[in-house]
């Protein structure tokens, strides 16, 4: 359709709302009528084809995306649909006399331009006609449709425009770049889950001001990020911490004049893909060395020569600083790091160890640095500890205040006690009644002993009474300060977890 049909279109809906005569406006309820019998009629002849389920107190992700796209067909379909019935009525030069007064009384910034970008900005007059004729019609921001971890960056797109004068765009929110998305980092969301955790009664808002960061969009997000901290990150987290790992000890040996080879990199690749990314708990998402990752690592990191004398420079390759190759393809998003600083000071032979222990060296810095991408990795050593083993680590510390970690780890059997970082995380856990993770165990516990008592007493059970167990519980446990909330993610993972089926209206735990 070209512009000069869009105009006519709206001019044709810009009269329907001016016409005050009784006729026209009994024509207008009339295809009104029509329609809305031929949506019904179309719902009801899926549901009588066995092609569509009654609704449901949850709505999946998935499901806003289709019903958008439904909603914009339908929407098109009506607009030709009124259009062609007022065709018959309304013969086209009314049509055209009305669109002369129109043009006369448009905004002269619209007129001021050139045929294309003319074009352009027209489109944003006819979208304030749209708004005046269909006021109560909502678009679903994109944020609705995102996971997590990515933030959209530019909304909306537009190619056509190219004349310098970029007024209307920046009014408007428009941009001439592609659409885009930003990786938020592991330690980011680490930041952003700490403040909401320190302030449980700040609004979104006042914890997207506060914090800077432009990514933070509702409690769901939250909670999504929050489990993924506990789990020790998202894919390229994780991914991220290994390149970490491996560049640490490529640092060592160089600074023992040890040579490096690619047989080398993909073991310690390996090393630390066990402890980052375990095929225990990450059985879809194992990682391998491959030579496409070992390329992509050499030229994050400045790596060159042979592949049996591999050199460590000083600089690496700026094409792929930031993760991004000479080619524009996304590469691991893993910063760069000047070899000359921060990973001098990691004692690599800890890391061999699992102890992962940071050092002061002969340079003068203090030991009290700690690089984020390794505290990750700590924080990784934690999965799978109960909050019982740690409170009983925790109190044999305080026991014993005198003992060392290593020997702690020996006397209390827990193998994962690997870093003093990690017994004081456990302290502080300890001491607010256990991790997020410990706290949604609790829960999830609490709410399916509810579920096993109703279904002895053949009690129904559904989505919405799961839902008020869970906020029960949080009250029952006391733990109203935590960020959880029984979104409909954490629904169908409870449901999931322990084996829940049927429809939402009537539920049973299957044997």
């Amino acid at each position: 359709m070209t512009p000069t049909d869009n105009n006519f279109q709206n001019i044709l809906k810009y009269k329907i709302i001016d016409d005050s005569s009784d006729g026209h406006f009994q024509d207008v309820e009339r295809n009104k009528k029509v329609f809305s019998d031929a949506v019904h009629y179309s719902v009801d002849l899926l549901r009588k084809n066995d092609c569509i389920n009654d609704t449901s107190d949850t709505i999946y992700q998935e499901s806003v995306g289709l019903g958008q796209k439904f909603y914009e067909v339908l929407l098109k379909t009506r607009q030709k649909y009124m259009l062609k019935k007022l065709n018959q009525t309304w013969n086209i030069e009314q049509g055209n006399n009305l669109t002369s007064e129109l043009v006369k009384n448009e905004p002269s910034d619209y007129r001021n331009r050139n045929t294309q970008a003319y074009a352009v900005d027209y489109s944003e007059y006819q979208a304030s006609m749209r708004r005046q004729i269909y006021p109560n019609s909502v678009q679903l921001p994109n944020s609705v449709f995102g996971n997590g971890n990515f933030d959209t960056a530019d909304r909306f797109t537009i190619d056509s425009d190219d004349d310098d004068d970029d007024r209307f765009n920046k009014q408007f929110g428009y941009t001439s770049k592609s659409l885009k998305y930003e990786f938020v980092p592991y330690e980011e969301k680490l930041r952003i889950i700490n403040m909401a955790r320190d302030n449980p009664d700040w609004t979104m808002k006042t914890l997207r001001e506060r914090s800077g960061c432009k990514h933070v969009m509702n409690r769901d997000q939250l909670q999504r990020w929050e489990e993924q901290l506990e789990i020790g990150g998202t894919r390229e987290d994780r991914r991220k911490a290994i390149n970490s790992w491996v560049y640490a000890k490529c640092i060592d040996y160089k600074n023992r004049n040890k040579k490096i080879n690619n047989q080398l990199l993909k073991k310690w690749a390996l090393e630390a893909a066990s402890v980052c990314l375990p095929p225990k708990n990450n059985p879809n998402n194992e990682f391998r060395a491959s030579s496409w990752w070992m390329l992509n690592f050499k030229n994050l990191h400045g790596i060159t020569g042979p592949s049996s004398d591999l050199q460590i420079n000083v600089q690496p390759d700026p094409r792929y600083i930031n993760g991004i190759g000479p080619s524009g393809e996304p590469s691991f998003h893993m910063p760069v790091h000047n070899p000359s600083q921060d990973y001098l000071n990691i004692d690599v032979e800890t890391l061999e160890k699992n102890e992962i222990q940071l050092m002061s060296n002969s340079s003068g810095h203090t030991s009290g640095f700690f690089d984020p991408s390794i505290s990750g990795l700590i924080k990784r050593h934690e999965k799978g500890v109960t909050f019982e083993e740690k409170l009983r680590v925790v109190n044999l510390s305080r026991a014993n205040p005198t003992w060392s970690v290593k020997m702690l780890r020996e006397q209390s059997g827990c193998k994962q006690l690997t870093q003093i970082e990690l017994l004081r995380r456990w302290e502080k856990q300890v001491t607010s009644g256990g991790s997020s993770a410990d706290k949604i165990k609790k829960i999830n516990q609490w709410v399916f002993q509810r579920c096993i008592e109703y279904q002895k007493k053949n009690y129904t059970v559904t989505n919405k009474t799961i839902t008020s167990w869970a906020f029960d519980a949080k009250r029952e446990l006391m733990m109203q300060n935590t960020t959880f909330t029984p979104s409909a993610g954490w629904l169908e993972r409870f449901k999931n977890k322990y084996n829940i089926v049927g429809n939402p209206f009537d539920l049973k735990i299957k044997d």
